[in-house]
């Protein structure tokens, strides 16, 4: 009896002895037949870190990449939800945060996921793309006058449609011809 009284003394004073930095660490015990090994719990403290964050990111970088995005999006799409609840009142800002959440949350996690993957070079090579677009001329002369076309003459097959027709303000030629 005594031999179990000791192993459980023998537990509690090896879970509050230090470790050689001088620190004093969590540990858990475990028994191998007749012997008691020290086990830190070095996951737990390593995942709470951030070099195990992104190791753990590094790992798993398309599911990562998807948390992010769905947590981003949301996060500017809060304000939106709530003012459609009546929660908040509604302003421009929370009718403007649902386009805004769509492409803000993909986007940062992109580049979040390709500074902890790929590190400066890859960043760099993802702001090269997004400032140099390698696109045909064709697909611009498709964007600044097809989708126009296309858009009139959906009005035009709609019965009713062009009688009650209203034409867009001057400020919308200006954000198309910006944005596009």
């Amino acid at each position: 009896m005594s031999g179990s009284g000791e192993r459980t003394a023998e537990q509690a004073a090896e879970k509050l002895r230090p470790n050689p930095e001088g620190t004093a660490e969590p540990s858990e015990l475990t028994q191998s037949g007749d012997r008691l090994i020290k086990v830190a719990p070095a996951d737990v403290e390593q995942a709470s870190s951030p070099a195990g964050l992104r190791q753990t990111m590094g790992r798993h970088p398309l599911v990562s990449f998807f948390v992010m995005a769905f947590c981003f999006s949301w996060i500017v799409w809060i304000p939106y939800v709530l003012s459609i609840w009546h929660v908040l009142p509604v302003n421009s800002f929370s009718i403007l945060s649902f386009p805004i959440g769509t492409f803000l949350g993909p986007a940062l996690a992109a580049f979040l996921m390709t500074g902890i993957s790929e590190g400066d070079a890859g960043l760099g090579r993802l702001l090269h793309r997004f400032a140099f677009w390698r696109t045909a001329w064709p697909w611009y002369l498709f964007i600044l006058l097809g989708i126009p076309a296309m858009s009139l003459l959906g009005i035009l097959a709609l019965p009713g449609a062009l009688a009650s027709y209203v034409p867009p303000k001057p400020i919308f030629l200006v954000l198309y011809l910006t944005f596009s």
